[in-house]
């Protein structure tokens, strides 16, 4: 699955296969993800770039309510 906008404060983001950040080479994405908590199972994978063709926008990930959780 392609994330393409900025997410709603979310309750939890369970991820089974993958979830990539828009990449866009003309136009950057600046893209934020907002949950209290990020499950990602086996096998899951959650891609913001990479050495080759790094994330050219802002990638902000932010994790809300008590630590200890």
């Amino acid at each position: 699955m392609i994330l393409d906008i900025t997410t709603p404060l979310l309750n939890s983001l369970v991820i089974n296969g993958a979830l990539t950040f828009i990449q866009n080479d003309t136009t950057p994405q600046n893209i934020t993800l907002n949950s209290y908590s990020v499950l990602i199972f086996s096998g899951g994978q959650l891609l913001i770039g990479n050495s080759t063709n790094p994330y050219n926008g802002n990638a902000t990930i932010i994790l809300y309510g008590n630590p200890s959780n």
